[in-house]
């Protein structure tokens, strides 16, 4: 049988505007980035957001392995390694198209200039070049382009490393009034970003630092935290390899510091970060998510489960890309569901136990009480010390007013919009401000002033309420204030 075969070149620019819109954002392409020089063995990367000129630009430069004229022009290359090859187990690259996708998708003037063996290489992929000549070309830089760029003499400064520089950023400058202070605040978000997508190798020995800035490693299981629970791991195993599950529930927020909370991943989003934490070769690849085995609930808010996989078994996973998403393989659901399971299981007494513990104090402000037919509202407790207190200085006709104003506060508790809020991993707003102690020393000083509410028998009654009763500060300073 006779074949006529022909080769179907892909249209140049055609190709290349369509990778920009593989869909990453600022962050995830600088952590493409960040993956080539973890893989080349860096363990110190500077990153820089400046203009030049009046021009901004972009550069991650990495003290890794480099690359010498042919293994630069290698790297330069669209699929420069075929993701069916084995690959070392800490290599983070897949597809050979992380370089230029994610840069693509920022910039359209890519530059990358490497050392090795002291001899030092340029190349830059220009999109206007590719768009007037619709070829697959790159430029090779001069010793005079590459002693024009910015902080080559940190390169030179090194025995080994790299520098990836972006510029003419036009899809961000196409929505912003400011490309420089748009590029700042992306910068902001990136460095979030960084600080939990590569939190266990800034735990290690990788350094990375944001315009001279070291950036802070995240912890999304607080492991330092005494009260998180650390359930018994798992073992997978797959196709020769081996899957590895860490289940741990963190404390009741209320038990975290807003410092704590910060650390264990973003402000307010607690509930939403519940779920599975997949990591590839350490870096974390998505979190937050069951991967929808499940379903996310508030008693579960805790729950967070670390699944270590080798890259050996990204096809099983079918991880993509950009790395930020990934299928659950359907011979390991069973051992999944498993572990979520029993982390909820430990959650659930924990969320519950906290609030047991709030309705059950002698005297609490509120009561709880519930109906046969399961319904439950709550009333002001006239037991309280501080509903007597406060009654004893009203006269009967202000009593009565007062009363009414009462229950129609309890009738009135806005429980819908207090269980979207909780739901969505919030706090109290005097609780996520650090202000429960300035609120009250104002109303000490109020209640100094008028003379009429018994000083001690109010704080004693504060050491049983919430927020007070859990700020340590808060204790402290009643504690003081009732030895004097």
């Amino acid at each position: 049988m006779n074949e006529n075969i022909i080769n179907v070149i892909p249209n140049a620019t055609s190709l290349i505007e369509s990778m920009r819109s593989i869909g990453y954002s600022f962050e995830t392409a600088i952590a493409d980035i960040i993956d080539n020089s973890i893989s080349a063995n860096a363990k110190v990367i500077n990153i820089y957001q400046r203009e030049f000129d009046g021009h901004p630009y972009v550069q991650i430069i990495d003290n890794g392995i480099g690359m010498d004229k042919n293994e630069l022009i290698e790297a330069m290359r669209l699929g420069s390694k075929n993701p069916i090859d084995k690959r070392d187990e800490h290599d983070l690259g897949r597809f050979g198209l992380g370089l230029k996708s994610a840069s693509f998708s920022q910039c359209r003037t890519m530059t990358v200039i490497s050392k090795k063996n002291n001899n030092i290489n340029g190349y830059q992929w220009d999109l206007d070049l590719i768009q007037s000549t619709n070829q697959f070309s790159i430029r090779e830089l001069s010793v005079e382009d590459i002693e024009r760029i910015k902080n080559i003499d940190e390169l030179k400064g090194i025995q080994h490393g790299t520098i990836v520089q972006w510029e003419k950023f036009d899809r961000i400058s196409e929505s912003a009034s400011d490309l420089s202070n748009e590029l700042s605040d992306l910068m902001n978000k990136t460095i979030e970003h960084i600080s939990l997508i590569f939190h266990r190798f800034l735990d290690d020995d990788i350094e990375i630092k944001v315009n001279y800035e070291p950036i802070l490693a995240k912890d999304p299981f607080m492991k330092e935290h005494n009260g998180t629970q650390e359930l018994k791991d798992k073992k997978i195993f797959v196709e020769g390899e081996t899957i590895y599950l860490y289940p741990f529930v963190l404390p009741h927020f209320s038990k975290m510091s807003a410092a704590d909370k910060r650390k264990s991943g973003k402000t307010n989003e607690q509930q939403k970060s519940q779920g599975f934490y997949l990591y590839r070769s350490k870096r974390l690849i998505v979190w937050g998510n069951y991967l929808g085995l499940a379903k996310k609930t508030e008693l579960g808010k805790n729950v967070r489960i670390r699944v270590d996989i080798p890259n050996s078994l990204d096809y099983i996973w079918e991880i993509d890309v950009k790395k930020s998403r990934a299928n659950v393989p359907s011979k390991i659901k069973k051992n999944l569901l498993s572990a979520i399971t029993d982390g909820e299981n430990v959650s659930r007494k924990v969320n519950t136990y906290r609030g047991k513990k709030e309705l059950s104090k002698e005297k609490p402000l509120w009561q709880f009480f519930t109906e046969r037919d399961e319904n439950f509202y709550f009333e002001i407790n006239k037991k309280n010390e501080i509903y007597q207190q406060f009654i004893r200085t009203l006269n009967v006709e202000q009593k009565s007013l007062f009363n009414i104003l009462s229950k129609a506060l309890a009738a009135n508790i806005p429980f819908q919009t207090i269980y979207s809020q909780i739901g969505s991993g919030k706090e109290s707003i005097i609780q996520e401000n650090d202000e429960i102690l300035k609120s009250l020393e104002e109303m000490l000083g109020k209640i100094r002033k008028t003379n009429i509410v018994d000083e001690r028998l109010w704080l004693q009654s504060l050491l049983l309420e919430e927020p007070y009763a859990s700020d340590i500060k808060t204790v402290e300073f009643i504690n003081k204030e009732l030895e004097k």
